[in-house]
């Protein structure tokens, strides 16, 4: 029986896809995706591999004997069945380097290295990562996938690039056509899932927003657009715009999904606050600010239907209580606030004191910290305030600094 050492070494084989890509940009991959160029179906499952995934045509491949568990494709084109966005047929008869590379989304995905690091760049992706910027390849192959819709925003997320504007074309004509519809709620929630961990998950909703997909699939987001912010709150002029800032602030500090989804989503309850509230230019009533309190129960009720995110409903109804009892809605006070509530607490307010709005400027980040920690023990977690003092203080590194 022959070894890995000797099966892998028996492969004539290119690096391709993202791993290239982040090699180029000096970032350590979390896949390896190789393209074997010398063997056929017969000789891949001869050798011991098995196909990825259900598919009994997918010609892509792993070992079990690979402690890596990396795939191993064969050159392919793929086209589209029209059954389900997840059905391919596929031909590997004869298909060279370039034509597979050239079925791949976007030209920053469809380089090649061999084992000497030379590229094999036949669409110039190269020169699209070092302008930090999304181009698709093909309109007609790109159309055939509409989670490529997705991936495009979630790449925007990743790597903080720019999205062409003949891309940016392509994705809403596809969203006029409706395809945006075909991709399962599990496809988008996987993406938005891995959107919301990368480095700038606001860039994935914009994405969403400019090609005309954010109102199907996140319609109470979309609904924050316009919203404007009640005099004595938040100054980034609309509801959605403060979400996508204060998104950014939770996400400097951690990674974990849930805690994000409840930033996302924490104001989506002043969507059912009257307008005549939101855009009253003085001073609220007692009456009003009672009324526009009542946001946390309605972005509670608003979600509730959505059994999959159930996780975030008590942290949504809670980010405006105070640790010492003194918030809003129940008046929880202390570990009775989910931990997560007390994080977006903190974050929300800094947030606040750090925009500019209408009738001041924005407050220095230092007086911001200064005032933060003055509220230590009373509306803020002291544990949560001095974990967000350290990472965010000036000369911490971080960039929220």
């Amino acid at each position: 029986m022959s070894t890995w050492n000797e099966i892998k070494n028996s492969l004539d084989k290119l690096l391709v896809g993202g791993a290239v890509r982040d090699f180029i940009m000096d970032v350590k991959p979390k896949d390896n995706d190789w393209l074997v160029t010398n063997k056929t179906e017969a000789c891949m499952l001869g050798l011991g591999f098995e196909r990825v995934g259900k598919s009994i045509s997918t010609p892509v491949f792993f070992h079990s004997l690979d402690p890596m568990r990396e795939d191993y494709a064969l050159p392919r084109k793929e086209t589209s069945t029209g059954v389900t966005t997840e059905d391919f047929s596929f031909d590997t008869t004869n298909i060279t380097i370039e034509e597979d590379l050239f079925r791949r989304d976007f030209t920053i995905n469809a380089i090649a290295m061999y084992s000497n690091e030379g590229l094999f760049d036949p669409f110039d992706g190269y020169s699209d990562i070092q302008a930090k910027e999304i181009r698709h390849l093909d309109d007609n192959a790109f159309m055939e996938d509409p989670l490529r819709i997705f991936r495009a925003a979630r790449f925007a997320a990743q790597l903080s690039f720019k999205i062409i504007p003949d891309t940016v074309a392509l994705c809403r004509k596809m969203v006029s056509s409706g395809l945006h519809k075909k991709v399962s709620a599990d496809r988008v929630r996987e993406e938005t899932k891995k959107a919301l961990s990368c480095k700038y998950p606001s860039l994935y909703f914009n994405a969403l927003r400019d090609f005309g997909a954010l109102e199907y699939w996140f319609s109470p987001i979309y609904k924050m657009i316009g919203i404007p912010q009640p005099k004595g709150h938040h100054g980034e002029g609309d509801v959605y715009n403060h979400t996508m800032m204060v998104l950014e602030e939770v996400r400097k500090r951690t990674d974990d999904v849930p805690t994000l989804f409840a930033a996302l989503l924490h104001d989506v309850g002043k969507i059912g606050v009257s307008d005549k509230i939101l855009m009253k230019k003085g001073k609220l009533t007692k009456k009003e600010q009672e009324k526009l309190r009542e946001h946390a129960i309605i972005g509670q009720n608003i979600l509730s239907p959505i059994k999959e995110i159930e996780g975030v409903f008590d942290i949504i109804r809670h980010h405006h209580e105070n640790f010492d009892g003194t918030g809003y809605p129940d008046g929880l006070k202390g570990n009775e606030i989910p931990m997560i509530s007390r994080i977006i607490a903190v974050s929300n307010t800094y947030d606040t004191m750090t925009s500019d709005r209408p009738h001041r400027k924005a407050m220095s980040k230092e007086l911001a910290l200064k005032e933060i920690e003055e509220q230590k023990g009373a509306q803020f977690d002291p544990v949560v305030t001095d974990a967000f003092i350290k990472v965010v203080k000036p000369g911490s590194g971080s960039k929220g600094a």
